[in-house]
């Protein structure tokens, strides 16, 4: 049974919360009220989780007559089932089998290079030989190589006439909030979460759940339970207390551990609501990182955390957490998964999985969509609208039927977690790649200032007008090639 004891300090704190009778979420009487622990049991037979429904894309069947499919992929190594963490590879493979047998294709695989750049000189190396030797592109790229591959036409956007009547975008289920291939008003490729795909998510915490009862803390799951029932509990002053509450009982401790500013700073920002760049109704953008004020409290909350020793930076996250000398990682959902895999499970230590605490601004919690899988027609090849019935077939069956439960009997420790994640797996509506990465060299910057405690308005306004300058200079060039 867990320890969920409250300690004096916290009880202390809770309690003059209570007393302010702070408004809730609907405008009524409320505050965070603590379960009645003797009351409280979970079974660890989880039997609330619903499984995820299916996608159920409008497929197209086609008969390709036996013709060779050729797919540029960073992912050769898993078709040829190698690497260390290839759970549901088989399954997934025996899919796309099923697929080629049904619409009559063999699917021919190329190696691509790993490194974005390398790939798009690659792929610029092939053009200019005159030949397109690739139907599908399998692969992630991103910084600058991403506005290329779209800007220098690439790929065919799925609403190219040749193929709009196959993908019937607005019909299908396209999760395009969250999609790495939506840039400049067009969606350009098939984003799929595959059915051995593990990093599923981004702008979670992981956490010490064998620390957090040993320093008898209050279940942080108790107060997810009870944020998602209309109380204020798992917020920003929340957590900030229980993180001084860990350094006070064992100064030893640091209560959160992060390797770089990009893998906090962005997820804080979106707890609260806040955005860098958004997006108009024409495909331009605007940067308002100096204008949102919701971004900008975010910042400010960040310094707090890092002025009072509460945060840290450090690029050996491992050394402290998987030493139990830190309690809280926030970033992507591998960091879950890799211990619940491997090193925790061989130390019979536990971690658990828990929203970023939202912010004064948010009424729910966010999580991000996270997922290396993007699949794009090549622009010019012959028969475009037999591949993109192929891709409509992937999309359909190729991501797992019910995530939630995979985690459950490959990596969660708890059933709270599972809790957590099918909560998190119904909110993803956010993916930070929808700004212009050509962009992210100076916001990193920017956030790299703002880290070392220089004024965040100051520092967002600096940094505004060379990614504004950015930002119009690739809308005027993708127009002129419109």
């Amino acid at each position: 049974m867990k320890n969920k004891g409250c300690s004096l300090v916290f009880a202390v704190f809770m309690l003059a919360v209570s007393l302010l009778a702070a408004c809730n979420r609907n405008g009524e009487q409320g505050t965070y009220i603590p379960y009645n622990v003797d009351n409280l049991y979970i079974s660890n037979d989880y039997v609330s989780h619903e499984p995820t429904p299916p996608l159920a894309f409008i497929e197209t069947p086609m008969d390709l007559d036996g013709r060779v499919v050729r797919m540029l992929t960073q992912r050769y190594n898993w078709f040829q089932l190698r690497g260390w963490d290839y759970i549901g590879t088989e399954e997934l493979l025996r899919i796309i089998r099923e697929i080629a047998h049904e619409y009559n294709f063999t699917l021919e695989l190329t190696n691509a290079p790993h490194n974005s750049v390398t790939t798009m000189e690659f792929l610029i190396a092939e053009r200019a030989g005159g030949t397109l030797n690739f139907e599908i592109l399998d692969f992630l790229v991103h910084g600058i190589s991403q506005e290329l591959m779209f800007l220098q036409g690439h790929v065919m956007p799925l609403c190219h006439p040749a193929i709009s009547n196959i993908v019937r975008f607005d019909e299908q289920p396209f999760h395009i909030k969250s999609d790495l291939a939506n840039m400049f008003s067009y969606q350009w490729g098939i984003h799929i979460p595959l059915f051995n795909h593990t990093n599923i998510l981004s702008g979670v915490v992981t956490f010490n759940r064998n620390l957090m009862e040993e320093l008898n803390l209050p279940s942080f799951y108790d107060m997810f339970r009870q944020d998602v029932r209309g109380y204020s509990a798992w917020t920003w002053d929340n957590f900030e207390q229980i993180t001084r509450q860990i350094i006070a009982l064992n100064p030893n401790i640091i209560p959160i551990i992060q390797t770089n500013e990009a893998s906090f700073m962005p997820h804080i920002i979106a707890s609260n609501g806040g955005e860098l760049i958004v997006r108009n109704n024409d495909g331009s953008m605007n940067f308002v990182g100096n204008t949102d004020s919701r971004t900008l409290a975010a910042l400010v909350w960040a310094q707090t955390l890092i002025n009072d020793g509460l945060l840290r930076f450090d690029a050996d996250v491992s050394r402290y957490f998987d030493t139990g000398n830190a309690m809280f990682i926030m970033g992507s959902y591998s960091n879950l998964r890799y211990r619940g895999l491997t090193a925790f499970i061989q130390s019979n230590s536990r971690v658990g999985l828990m929203p970023i605490p939202r912010g004064p601004q948010m009424d729910t919690f966010t999580s991000v969509s996270f997922s290396t899988n993007m699949f794009y027609i090549t622009d010019g090849i012959s028969y475009p609208e037999e591949i993109a019935a192929v891709l409509v077939a992937f999309a359909n069956r190729l991501p797992h039927p019910d995530i939630v439960q995979r985690e459950i009997d490959f990596a969660l420790m708890d059933t709270e977690s599972a809790e957590v994640l099918n909560h998190l797996l119904g909110v993803k509506d956010i993916d930070f790649s929808r700004t212009l990465s050509s962009t992210r060299s100076h916001i990193s910057h920017a956030l790299s200032l703002i880290i070392s405690n220089q004024s965040a308005l100051e520092v967002m306004q600096t940094v505004s007008y060379d990614v504004q300058d950015i930002l119009d200079q690739a809308w005027e060039q993708f127009n002129s090639r419109r």
